[in-house]
């Protein structure tokens, strides 16, 4: 059965085999067509592996180091801080972002809450001295308190 496959695929052209090696159908095709078709592919010199077959997965990327930079003290703050994150085109996490309402009491008395802790923003590593230069300023600045016109 296999030399009559292999003959059967050989007749057919290079276009045609890659289209079968590029559809990957395994309800048109049985499993052993697609190592063949692959094997008649290189004898003609054609070199099918760029074909993405289903089950290939991406090559896997590099995931940033992320480091700590600073706690944002003020979770008012946050919004701000994620826009100047993103407007700068950090790579970023904000931890603790979305659980300073999640239990009871919230940020009571605190000011973030005392369950899950302050939002903490953490950075790529390469860019890390960058983004606490440009976050210092503003979240500190939003810890003292506004001076008023004394009468």
């Amino acid at each position: 059965m296999s030399d009559d496959l292999r003959e059967r695929l050989g007749q057919m052209t290079t276009d045609e085999l890659l289209e079968i090696l590029r559809n990957h159908d395994a309800d048109e095709w049985r499993a052993e067509v697609f190592p063949v078709a692959d094997g008649i592919l290189r004898e003609r010199g054609v070199d099918a592996s760029e074909i993405k077959k289903p089950g290939d997965s991406p090559p896997p990327q590099e995931l940033p180091q992320l480091v700590e930079v600073m706690t944002i003290p003020n979770p008012a703050m946050v919004p701000v801080v994620r826009s100047l994150l993103e407007e700068g085109e950090f790579t970023f996490v904000i931890k603790n972002e979305l659980t300073q309402d999640l239990f009871a009491w919230g940020q009571f008395g605190t000011g973030y809450n005392p369950i899950t802790g302050p939002p903490i923003v953490l950075v790529d590593a390469d860019r890390a001295e960058e983004a606490r230069q440009l976050l210092d300023p503003v979240v500190h600045e939003s810890d003292s308190e506004p001076e008023g016109n004394e009468v």
